[in-house]
């Protein structure tokens, strides 16, 4: 009876430790990780990744791309790599200014490009699996119809009184005036309202809402060389001209009273008796510039009324449509930045 009894309880225990190692071996095979693979049964050991790509490039303006605006930007940009070497030369192997991105990854002209010349890529560039790719293309600008200079009034380091106008005259007639206009810009120290109006097809002023801010100083800057004037005009070279509006003296003669008086800074200065000149010879009253800083000779044979800034500079104000100075277009001939294109 009692070897039964230890027969049955041996059983029983051998019973328990083969279920006891059962459950162990099935909690470690569910979700675990398993012999001979340490990530799991549902996951695979990592590899090397996606294959690194070889670099692409791409050029802007396209490779072969004719008619090419020659002051428009011109690039490389490399993507999943980076560019090692590249030059970009004219027709006659001359090398043009660039500048290399600080990832290296594009390289943009530094300068205006010629008229109605081929330009050469060439360099090489490594991708993102360590291979290198030819840079290899070209492009060929526009061959303009004709070329249109401009100039302008105002010369730079001069002073001028506070009712100057600033003048871009231009060689020929301007077809696309918005073109042109889009091209022109005025800085000033201060704020100034004023506008730009056209006064023919050659002829556009920029001139303060009011009279100019006494010692303002000017800068006026025309990108003109590429603009597109229509017709097959395009603009012949960049100017720019800075300039200083001087202290505020306004001189005024009127004819009905035959006095001309002098303001500064807005308050009567001095007020002199004027001749207005001889009824039988009568003039139209001065807008622009007397020839003289002496405004009485200026003004002898005027029939009107006539105003003048300080520094002997006659000045009508005009009326134009309202914009701000500080974002005025204009380019200056003045000091005519002549171009040596590459």
């Amino acid at each position: 009876m009692g070897e039964r009894r230890s027969h049955r309880s041996r059983r029983l225990v051998l019973l328990v430790t083969v279920l006891i190692a059962a459950v162990g071996l099935g909690a470690c095979t569910s979700g675990g990780e398993t012999a001979g693979n340490p990530f799991g049964t549902n996951d695979k050991p990592s590899g090397q990744g996606a294959p690194k790509r070889p670099a692409k490039v791409a050029f802007e303006p396209g490779d072969g791309a004719t008619d090419v605006n020659p002051a428009v930007p011109v690039k490389v940009n490399v993507t999943d790599g980076s560019i090692e070497s590249l030059t970009l030369t004219n027709p006659a192997g001359k090398q043009v200014v660039g500048q290399l991105s600080p990832d290296n990854t594009s390289w943009t002209v530094g300068e205006h490009l010629g008229y109605d010349k081929t330009y050469t890529w060439a360099g090489t560039a490594v991708g993102a699996d360590g291979k290198r790719v030819r840079i290899n293309g070209s492009f060929t600008t526009v061959n303009p119809g004709h070329l249109l200079d401009a100039s302008i009034n105002t010369g730079d380091g001069k002073t001028y009184g506070i009712a100057m106008p600033i003048k871009i005259t231009f060689d020929a007639a301007v077809t696309d005036k918005a073109a042109a206009q889009n091209a022109l810009s005025v800085q000033t120290s201060q704020p100034v309202d004023g506008a730009w109006a056209w006064l023919s097809d050659r002829e556009v002023h920029w001139r303060p809402q009011a009279y100019w801010p006494a010692n303002t100083q000017v800068t006026v800057t025309a990108s003109l060389y590429g603009v597109n004037y229509g017709d097959g005009t395009y603009g012949a070279d960049d100017i720019t001209s800075t300039f200083a509006i001087g202290r505020n003296q306004v001189v005024k003669a009127d004819t009905q009273t035959h006095r001309m008086q002098i303001f500064q800074d807005g308050v009567l200065a001095a007020d002199f008796p004027a001749s207005m000149g001889l009824d039988s010879d009568p003039t139209a009253a001065p807008t622009s510039s007397c020839p003289s800083t002496t405004p009485t000779r200026c003004a002898t044979r005027s029939t009107t009324t006539a105003t003048w800034s300080s520094r002997g500079r006659c000045g009508s104000p005009t009326t134009a449509s309202s914009s701000t100075a500080t974002r005025a277009p204009s380019r200056t001939r003045a000091s005519a930045t002549s171009r040596t294109a590459a």
